[in-house]
């Protein structure tokens, strides 16, 4: 059975779970596809897990090289790409120029968005799990001829939270790593200044009301 602590941690980031559910939901076929996941956050860390449940081949996208480094001690990924470093090249590298089956993009960037096009191989797929307030354009020669099929993913339903809960009671799913910061609401003044800083490598931070 799930911890309390568990319990409380999906209670509280149940909304980036169960988009990355969503994500994987998308008729991508995760069991068989090299999948990139565009932004370390934890929409697309959840991406992740459910992806490795359904035996994908995973990449970890991210500027940030202390997410990168998160993904790859705490879920075990064993390729990650800084876009930032001529991304292609590495894609096809690590995937012997076949380039990836299915992309997933959570970052909420115009830029990084329109250059997800980029990363998908052939008949392959790509899900926007992350939301902008604004356009996204596209090379309309380069999307049919890749014949690519395009998702987005937004809402979850009944059956995915009652997926989330069995899920977690087989210890499948542990938000633990994903919350690296707590406080008391009587520590929120002193402690919300930090969690802002790089240093302190803040994934979700979580305040508790025990005096309330």
């Amino acid at each position: 059975s799930p911890s309390l602590d568990m319990l409380d941690g999906i209670s509280c980031i149940c909304g980036v779970v169960f988009c990355g559910r969503d994500g994987c939901d998308c008729d991508c076929g995760c069991s068989s596809c090299k999948l990139v996941d565009i932004g370390a956050c934890t929409n697309l860390d959840s991406g992740v897990i459910f992806s490795k449940i359904a035996g994908g081949r995973i990449i970890v996208m991210d500027i940030d090289e202390n997410r990168l480094d998160f993904c790859r001690r705490v879920f075990g990924v064993e390729f990650t790409v800084n876009p930032q470093e001529d991304p292609v090249e590495q894609l096809k590298a690590i995937t012997s120029n076949d380039m990836p089956t299915v992309v997933f993009d959570a970052t909420g960037s115009v830029k990084s968005m329109e250059n997800a096009f980029n990363y998908v191989a052939s008949g392959g797929k790509l899900v926007f799990v992350g939301l902008v307030q604004g356009n996204i354009t596209l090379n309309d020669p380069e999307f049919h001829r890749k014949e690519i099929s395009l998702f987005s993913t937004r809402n979850s339903t009944g059956s995915d939270f009652k997926r989330i809960i069995t899920l977690a009671e087989q210890n499948k799913i542990d938000t633990n790593p994903w919350i690296t910061h707590r406080a008391t609401s009587d520590e929120l003044i002193e402690a919300f200044p930090t969690w802002l800083s790089p240093d302190s490598r803040t994934i979700k931070a979580m305040m508790s009301f025990e005096n309330w």
